[in-house]
């Protein structure tokens, strides 16, 4: 994949990450500025459909990213400062406001919900009855997951959502995992994806995540998880 491939393709994920809908050759022309005609990019459109990290849902649409695009898209953002420093900043600032209590798991998933506007959680691994979620209604709204049988699946993957999450922790290597549609090792969000780390806390370890569809923001849902880590175990 040359350059200019490269450009197309981080265009179209975060033209659809903010709206949802399939991308068009002239909107990427119109909105980004391409010095290119439509047809070019149609001819680059189709090689990154060849390549695998395009899709056309329907056949008078335009294209959307593949898991596989995703993928390409968060490994080039770890290690990498992405986030607006006023961004940053304001996070940082909403996250001081967290209470070190006895209630903190419910007030870290809301916190991470109310920010991503995806579905955060949080809890301490092995103690299922002390697992938290906040944002199910975000979730279900977004247009990648309002259909029918996604809403299904996802409904079935939080039957002992906590249970699963522990299960999935006593496997994992790194402090923040990353899993993108079908990566996702819960069967029923193969449609979603999911940022997950663990932290520990007065000698306890837990974990905080967001789950969201594929279409994520991943550098401000990275940076969240990132630094809500910090905050728990520097309190």
């Amino acid at each position: 994949m040359d350059t200019r491939q490269q450009n197309i393709l981080e265009f179209i994920i975060k033209e659809y990450q903010m709206t949802g809908e399939p991308v068009a050759s002239q909107v990427l022309v119109e909105k980004y500025h391409f010095d290119l005609s439509p047809a070019t990019i149609r001819s680059e459109m189709l090689k990154l459909d060849e390549d695998g990290l395009l899709m056309q849902p329907h056949t008078s649409a335009g294209r959307v990213p593949t898991t596989k695009a995703y993928r390409l898209f968060v490994n080039k953002l770890l290690g990498k400062k992405e986030l607006h420093l006023k961004d940053e900043e304001r996070i940082r600032k909403d996250l001081r406001k967290f209470d070190d209590n006895d209630i903190f798991s419910r007030q870290m998933a809301q916190i991470l919900a109310d920010f991503s506007h995806n579905l955060g959680f949080s809890g301490f691994l092995g103690e299922e009855s002390d697992f938290h979620e906040a944002g199910f209604s975000s979730l279900l709204k977004d247009i990648e997951l309002c259909q029918p049988q996604s809403v299904a699946d996802i409904l079935r993957g939080f039957d002992y959502f906590g249970k699963k999450i522990n299960n999935l922790f006593s496997r994992l290597d790194e402090e923040m995992e990353i899993f993108i549609g079908e990566e996702n090792p819960i069967e029923d969000f193969k449609k979603c994806s999911l940022v997950i780390s663990n932290y520990e806390k007065k000698d306890r370890k837990g974990f905080i995540g967001i789950l969201g569809p594929k279409r994520m923001n991943y550098v401000r849902n990275i940076f969240l998880v990132q630094e809500a880590k910090k905050m728990i175990e520097d309190i």
